[in-house]
């Protein structure tokens, strides 16, 4: 299977996927990017989208300078290869947070969050309500009490909704303990990238610079 990039003339392959993984994206995966770039790549991304000209936002978004990380991401989606999921809890974690760090007024905190959502093309979870079962009761009652119990809740519903739980925290501690005990597809960012790296390298060395 092939398929024609933006760029002229160029053929890019395509691996044969049956079913793309499902994969829900933590919010320490992208919060920081946004509140860098809050004022800046994704603020002159709103101002053109609200021109338009014709094109659509993704076409505008995909423009914004993303880094290493955002654009191997960006390709795995391209490619067929994977579905990101968030939740709204994701929308409620980044929304309070770009407020209160960044000084943005709500309306250009929504707008730079779909200019984000469109990059990777990003999917809300279908179940959303957590079921507290005795063993997520048990998971609770020991989480350590300065910790914050929002990450534990995203790794409830992406187990819920099936989907591998990316991460851009380190593999140790209460994480680490939540993987070995309660949901196996908890992944570091870096292990996920390098993992897909090694799968569909020829696929993927295609779109890079």
């Amino acid at each position: 299977m092939v398929k024609k990039t933006l760029e002229k003339n160029k053929i890019i392959k395509m691996p044969k996927i049956t079913k793309p993984e499902h994969v829900y994206l933590d919010t320490s995966i992208f919060l920081d990017y946004i509140k860098r770039n809050v004022k800046t790549a994704l603020k002159e991304a709103i101002i053109q989208i609200r021109k338009r000209n014709g094109e659509t936002i993704r076409a505008i978004a995909v423009r914004a300078p993303l880094g290493h990380s955002f654009n191997e991401l960006s390709n795995l989606k391209m490619l067929g290869i994977v579905e990101y999921f968030i939740s709204p809890l994701t929308i409620a974690e980044v929304v309070r947070n770009l407020r209160k760090d960044c000084s943005v007024s709500e309306k250009e905190t929504i707008e730079c969050w779909n200019v984000f959502r469109s990059i990777l093309e990003l999917k809300y979870t279908k179940n959303n309500r957590i079921e507290i079962t005795d063993e997520i009761l048990n998971i609770i009652l020991k989480y350590p009490p300065k910790k914050n119990i929002q990450d534990m809740l995203n790794i409830f519903l992406a187990k819920q909704n099936d989907c591998s739980f990316l991460t851009a925290d380190k593999l140790e501690g209460n994480l680490l303990k939540l993987k070995e005990n309660f949901y196996e597809k908890i992944m570091p960012l870096k292990d996920f990238l390098k993992m897909m790296d090694k799968k569909y390298y020829k696929y993927l060395r295609q779109l890079r610079p």
